[in-house]
């Protein structure tokens, strides 16, 4: 009886032992379940205006988190003529607003938000259902040569992922109120 390598190969694959493993992966594990996006431009740029920054699910359903998550935002100035930085006061729907850092050489205030475990996100939105989020409310961007403007950028999450790439800058991606005064991300 001739005996075929192709007929040797294939009792071969048939007796190989499969090892087969499993972990548990968390509910925030999935790659690019979580996005931001910016909803406000309730004002001119420069005057006095509010942004809110929304957190929520990428793909449309309610997620818990296991762990917290925490997000490094920047908000810039954009008239390069001052160091000046602009007023404006924050506050979160849920979680903690870390201490503010400016730095007069990139006119840049820096800050974290800290979502905590057990918060359960929603997919992402706007308006009054777009919870988590953190409300910006800008003073009079008044500067001695033109007006102070700002941008918004968050610069990396820990805990978490994104769907978007970082850094995500509010001057890019646009105000998703695309019918407010200043629709542009900048405030």
């Amino acid at each position: 009886m001739n005996i075929s390598r192709r007929q040797t190969l294939t009792g071969a694959a048939w007796s190989v032992p499969v090892v087969i493993a499993s972990a548990a992966v968390p509910a925030y594990a999935a790659s690019g379940i979580f996005a931001v996006n910016f909803d406000g431009g309730g004002g001119a740029n420069g005057w006095q205006n509010s942004v809110y920054l929304n957190f929520g699910t990428s793909n449309g359903s309610t997620q818990t988190l296991t762990k917290p998550v925490t997000l490094t935002i920047n908000v810039i100035g954009l008239n390069t003529n001052t160091t000046t930085q602009r007023s404006f006061i924050i506050g979160s729907s849920n979680g903690t607003l870390g201490t503010r850092t400016y730095t007069a050489a990139t006119r840049t205030t820096t800050f974290t938000w800290t979502i905590p475990a057990g918060t359960s996100i929603p997919p992402l939105a706007t308006g009054g259902n777009a919870l988590p989020d953190i409300l910006f409310s800008f003073g009079d961007g008044l500067a001695g040569v033109n007006r102070i403007t700002n941008k918004i950028v968050v610069t990396a999450v820990n805990g978490a992922s994104l769907s978007q790439t970082l850094p995500v800058d509010s001057s890019v991606l646009k105000d998703k109120n695309k019918g407010a005064i200043s629709p542009d991300g900048i405030y």
